[in-house]
């Protein structure tokens, strides 16, 4: 999903079917394999043209079918209250959701807002590289990833500068106030 981040991005695997690394099959030598959190969490904080391109590619090579068209949905966001820890039911929010099969292998796209064609382009990228073995495409889509992946974090580190040139220590300012008496 997209937001300001939502917690951490998997450095490796996540444990899920599909996502381990692969032994240098089908071109993708082992440990290059992304796992889905990380891979989505590129994918909807990044450009929007990287899922189309890498859509494209996969529905020119593979037959997909559409389990559930993409459509918007509202999804209830829950917060830990962080004084007592329970769950505080904040709103509801758009997602935009879609469903595909590429052969027997399932995809999935969710993203907050209304974004019918990233949703379908997810789903799609989702299919491919969920693959037990990858498929051959997808060791050309794990640089372009990382590469996406750096450009994120580049403009992240540039932003928390922006912020942190602009922070006040109030501390700072009371013993200043204390000692010009």
């Amino acid at each position: 999903m997209g937001g300001g981040g939502a917690g951490r991005a998997d450095k490796g695997t996540s444990g899920r079917k599909g996502d381990e690394p692969a032994s240098c099959v089908g071109g993708v030598a082992a440990g290059l394999r992304m796992g889905r959190l990380q891979r989505t969490r590129i994918l909807v904080e990044g450009d929007p043209g990287l899922s189309a391109r890498l859509c494209a590619q996969a529905l020119r090579r593979h037959t997909v079918v559409t389990l559930a068209a993409p459509h918007e949905m509202l999804v209830v966001l829950k917060v830990r209250e962080s004084a007592r820890g329970g769950l505080f039911y904040l709103g509801e929010a758009l997602a935009t959701e879609c469903r595909v099969r590429l052969g027997e292998l399932p995809g999935i796209g969710l993203l907050l807002g209304s974004e019918r064609q990233r949703a379908f382009a997810l789903a799609v990228v989702d299919a491919v590289m969920s693959a037990p073995a990858p498929l051959p495409e997808e060791s050309g889509w794990v640089a372009l990833l990382q590469a996406e992946e750096a450009r994120l974090a580049a403009a992240r580190r540039i932003g928390q500068e922006r912020i942190g040139r602009t922070r006040v220590e109030f501390s700072s300012m009371a013993r200043e106030a204390t000692s010009d008496v």
